[in-house]
């Protein structure tokens, strides 16, 4: 019986989160007593993509206020996605894949993914 392969070495340059990024919940990012998810400040360490759903999470409540469907039982039926999917994405819980993202887009026909990775700029690629 063979054993596992070893594991690739960890690339630490990499932009793509690692999995030890998502052990932790979007909101545990916030620093203590500076407010609560997802208008608190952020710990300085946060990985850009905490900073990315933050800036979701806060045009998802925008639309919900101001396109309909309102309410998160309608929303989460269109989606096809639980309403407690809808409350932990909101509460800074669980992590949303792209396809919650997606279909959120395409309800209220809005880009909820709309800026820039703040290190974007690192990642150009550089003519010779």
């Amino acid at each position: 019986m063979q054993g596992r392969p070893p594991e690739p070495p960890r690339r630490t340059d990499s932009l793509i989160p690692t999995r030890e990024v998502k052990k932790k919940s979007p909101r545990s990012y916030i620093k203590p007593l500076k407010g609560a998810w997802p208008e608190g400040e952020l710990e300085d360490d946060a990985p850009p993509e905490v900073h990315l759903i933050r800036d979701v999470v806060l045009l998802f409540e925008h639309y919900k206020k101001t396109r309909k469907p309102h309410d998160l039982e309608t929303i989460a039926n269109r989606i096809q996605v639980s309403r407690t999917t809808l409350q932990h994405l909101r509460a800074g819980k669980t992590w949303p894949d792209a396809l919650v993202i997606a279909r959120l887009e395409i309800l209220w026909n809005v880009r909820l993914w709309n800026k820039p990775h703040r290190d974007a700029s690192s990642t150009k690629r550089r003519r010779p």
